[in-house]
């Protein structure tokens, strides 16, 4: 992977918080077998419909060991609530935790320090069909070191003023299953920029030209100039009535858009973008995530 640059555009953390969230299809396709044997509808889902599950466990039986996760876990409020009429027992509840990591994008390069939460169900329909429902991303702004500065040098004439300060903040839109099956699926999203001067409309990405991301805990194929890199399941196990999966989760093949709305009628997303190197092409930017992964049936939630 290469060398991470010094952080220089504060934007780009929110891109680093949306990343993460997703896990990897290779891990998504291993965990099966293993599950079925241990508590084949404990979980509420059909583990052969979770490929990267059934890689996780494969890939922990092998080389891993039981980790305690870093975050709280067993809360699923954020879990999305089930159409009219669903079987909770055909439905499982995906929460992904990002408890930190390294997120590089155009010019800057960003410590992810602060948690993010992202939520989805997957299930099948009467009929059969898969069914993926969105829930939430839950992310508080995260502080850029060094504010609108976009140096660590300046921290500390920061720190005491707020119209100096910089946060980003991931704002989840969508998610959708990779059809490839290569990893669980896609997560779009915009990153606000938040600073007085900013207003409340500047981010990377939007509904309709988002920042997409799709980490694995597999091998990436990204496009030059980056090479493939590989993230790595440290752990997964049963922890009461839900699956725990830790790991680190990479992306290194999207690309993020151009900042808008920066500033009145957007007069800063220029300086925004030439600061920041918006936008960055895919196989320019990489993420790197620690993630934990919880996986309940919905009749436990």
């Amino acid at each position: 992977m290469k060398r991470m640059t010094a952080a220089r555009s504060a934007l780009y953390v929110l891109v680093s918080a949306t990343a993460l969230l997703i896990p990897s299809a290779a891990a998504y396709s291993q965990v099966a077998p293993h599950l079925a044997a241990q508590a084949p509808h404990s979980a509420g889902f059909n583990p052969r419909s979770t490929p990267w599950l059934r890689q996780a466990f494969r890939e922990t039986a092998t080389h891993g060991s039981r980790v305690r996760p870093d975050t709280t876990i067993g809360d699923f409020s954020q879990c999305p609530k089930l159409p009219k009429g669903s079987d909770p027992s055909m439905f499982s509840c995906f929460l992904v935790h990002i408890t930190g990591g390294l997120l590089q994008i155009g010019h800057s390069s960003q410590v992810i320090n602060r948690d993010i939460t992202f939520s989805y169900a997957e299930g099948a329909s009467s009929s059969g069909a898969t069914v993926v429902i969105f829930g939430s991303l839950k992310a508080t702004p995260m502080p850029v070191l060094g504010g609108i500065f976009l140096t660590p040098a300046a921290e500390p004439a920061v720190r005491n003023h707020p119209d100096l300060q910089l946060g980003v903040q991931p704002v989840g839109l969508a998610f959708k299953i990779d059809p490839t099956g290569n990893t669980p699926g896609f997560l779009s999203q915009k990153i606000r920029a938040v600073n007085v001067a900013f207003g409340a409309s500047c981010s990377i990405g939007s509904k309709g030209n988002p920042v997409v991301m799709d980490p694995t805990f597999g091998t990436t194929s990204p496009p030059p100039p980056n090479q493939p890199i590989s993230g790595h399941v440290d752990s997964a196990q049963q922890i009461g009535n839900e699956f725990v999966i830790i790991g680190t989760v990479v992306d290194n093949a999207f690309a993020a858009p151009a900042a808008k709305g920066c500033g009145p009628e957007g007069s800063l997303s220029h300086l925004v973008n030439v600061v920041g190197g918006l936008p960055s092409a895919a196989g320019k930017n990489t993420a790197v995530f620690q993630v934990t992964v919880e996986v309940v049936g919905y009749q436990f939630v």
